[in-house]
């Protein structure tokens, strides 16, 4: 029983202390602030101290936000009218800390203790001369923003080099009454103008007909004159609009209206340092533990400029303070485009290292390409030389026949001279028939040198007729000992083509001799090597037909193939030589079974120009042949 009331107390315990907690409101901070509601510097201190106080505490906390318009409205009763207003909006709210922006709501506050949440610990940021003022008063933090003509100057000097006169415009006011004490200092090195309190339209009048080398010093007009009023922001708009130097300010609300910048107040440092405050007192420290700490911040001021301002003036940010905040600033298209360009340039790094591998490999393959040209003409060249010396006895006997005519053309010359009456027109015929039997033996002669010599590259028109008839003529003698029958079927009125003489001719002999050889064995039938060209659509086509044994079909295609051959002292690079060169001319070599025995090896050239064409080719072609 005992032990069912002690478990029945402390439920009862716990239920009340749980509908205690619930019905206490959660904990509260109250930012009062002097200027108008629409003053942008409030709102920032209040977004800044909820992010100083988020994620740092365990309940919610509450910041609110009151205007007080102390520069409006003044007086006792208007005091009075703000203390019962605030009491009765925050009757049911737990403001646990208060909060004050400038040196009058933290005046309002200290004046209204005795009615306004007097146990409340109070951060006060204000100016210098305010912060020395009520860092007496008990419960109460003040913590100084720095407000100095000697910045504004520093950084006047820093946006206009070879600074020579400064013009102070705006309202004269607590925060700043330190800077008539400031301005002897200057007056012996810069022309000052100071028109604090000066009309609204008269400073306009003035700023816009400003000497080079002047800045000016913008402290805020709060001008209620003629039922007109401007919040400090507000009223730097139209002066912006007429002024014609830069204007330097002191407080970050300013930026971004025109002014160039300067060393400001920030309400995100102030912000910084009240979340702090406040979170110092919710773990339970007095403001007096506090107030014995140094502030973490430089007085809450830093350099902050407007990149636009800074262009329009032609300012370099390498003259501005060290550690100047650059706002507004628009990115480079580095900054903006990095991952794009960096994709770009690798795709055209890769392109060009493609294009660079390219270049060097045509490069290398014309390189390996005129190489082999010229290992195929020392090869063509040592194929010529070794036919030369199979058709040596050929040749002997071509030469033989015009020598005998000369021989005995010669003597009968000489035995009817020497008669003693000499018949000088038979010796005049003898010593023609020489003259004409050396120019047939000249002729000959230049053929086979021409032939055997290593050739150039040069082309031109020829009569594939004359060039055919040529290496016949050589390997006339040839034949003969081989007791082979040539037969011909040469048409007429071919195209000419385009080709390397001395080159067309080593194909067509090469294939002549193959075609000599390949009969050498046959006894049964006769040795027929029949020899022909025909106009096709595209040129010409050149057969040369033996009646041989012939070629397996399988082996036919290997007949061009380097080293194979069906020769037993044979190289097998004759054929694969021919068909280097006709490739090279644009045509093609190729192997037809004979019929009906033996091999036709077939020459399709491509035509050049109509017959008659290039008249001087062919008779030049007819003169080398004799």
């Amino acid at each position: 029983m005992k032990r069912s009331i002690e478990i029945f107390v402390c439920l009862v315990a716990c239920l009340s202390a749980e509908l205690c907690s619930a019905s206490e409101p959660p904990r509260s901070v109250l930012l009062l602030a002097q200027s108008g509601i629409s003053d942008p510097m409030p709102i920032a201190l209040a977004a800044a101290i909820r992010a100083g106080l988020r994620g740092h505490v365990s309940e919610p906390v509450i910041v609110y936000q009151e205007t007080l318009d102390l520069l409006a409205f003044s007086g006792s009763k208007y005091q009075e009218a703000l203390q019962t207003f605030l009491l009765e909006k925050y009757r049911a709210k737990n403001i646990t800390v208060v909060i004050t922006l400038a040196p009058g709501p933290i005046d309002f506050m200290l004046q209204s203790r005795s009615r306004l949440w007097p146990e409340a610990p109070i951060f006060a940021a204000v100016d210098e001369n305010t912060a020395d003022r009520v860092a007496s008063n008990p419960n109460v933090v003040a913590r100084p923003y720095r407000l100095t003509l000697r910045d504004m100057v520093t950084t006047a000097r820093a946006v206009v080099p070879g600074l020579e006169g400064i013009v102070l415009i705006g309202n004269r006011n607590n925060a700043r009454a330190h800077f008539t004490q400031e301005l002897p200092t200057y007056s012996s090195e810069l022309k000052v103008s100071d028109l604090r309190g000066a009309l609204f339209d008269e400073v306009k009048k003035h700023v816009a007909i400003l000497p080079e080398r002047t800045a000016i010093l913008y402290t805020g007009f709060n001008n209620y004159d003629a039922g007109t009023d401007y919040m400090a922001y507000e009223a730097l708009t139209p002066i912006i609009e007429v002024a014609n130097r830069p204007i330097v300010v002191d407080t970050e609300n300013l930026i971004g209206g025109g002014a160039v910048g300067g060393f400001v107040v920030d309400p995100a440092l102030i912000g910084e340092a009240a979340a702090n405050f406040v979170l110092r007192i919710l773990r339970g420290q007095s403001p007096s533990q506090i107030a014995t700490q140094p502030p973490t911040t430089n007085f809450f001021s830093r350099p902050i400029f407007d990149w636009r301002q800074l262009q329009r003036w032609g300012v370099s940010m390498s003259d501005l303070p060290p550690g100047s905040e650059i706002r507004f600033r628009l990115p480079t298209a580095w900054e903006q485009y990095r991952g794009q360009i960096l994709m770009i340039v690798s795709a055209l790094l890769a392109q060009m290292l493609v294009i660079a591998i390219l270049f060097y490999e045509r490069r290398r393959r014309r390189f390996a390409e005129a190489v082999s040209r010229q290992r195929m003409s020392e090869l063509s060249h040592m194929n010529r030389s070794a036919t030369a010396g199979e058709l040596s006895a050929s040749i002997a006997h071509e030469i033989t026949q015009p020598l005998q005519a000369i021989t005995s053309n010669g003597n009968a010359g000489l035995a009817l001279l020497a008669k003693t009456m000499p018949d000088l027109r038979e010796a005049r015929e003898a010593f023609q028939d020489i003259v004409d039997e050396a120019h047939r033996a000249n002729g000959i002669l230049g053929t086979i040198r021409s032939m055997f010599k290593k050739s150039d590259q040069e082309k031109v028109a020829l009569d594939i007729n004359t060039v055919i008839q040529e290496v016949l003529a050589i390997l006339h003698g040839d034949f003969l000992r081989r007791r082979i029958l040539v037969q011909t079927r040469l048409q007429t009125d071919l195209p000419l083509v385009t080709a390397n003489r001395v080159q067309l001719q080593q194909v067509i002999l090469n294939l002549c001799v193959n075609a000599a050889d390949a009969m050498a064995s046959v006894t049964d039938r006769d040795r027929v090597l029949k020899v022909k060209a025909e106009r096709q659509p595209t040129g010409v086509l050149i057969t040369v037909e033996d009646s041989g044994s012939g070629v397996e079909p399988k082996n036919i295609d290997r007949l061009f193939e380097p080293f194979y051959t069906t020769k037993c002292d044979g190289m097998g690079m004759g054929l694969a030589i021919c068909r280097s060169i006709v490739e090279d001319h644009g045509g093609r070599l190729f192997a037809t079974p004979g019929r009906p025995y033996g091999l036709a090896m077939q020459i399709s050239l491509p035509a050049s120009v109509p017959r008659g064409a290039l008249k001087t080719a062919v008779e030049d072609a007819e003169l080398v042949s004799g």
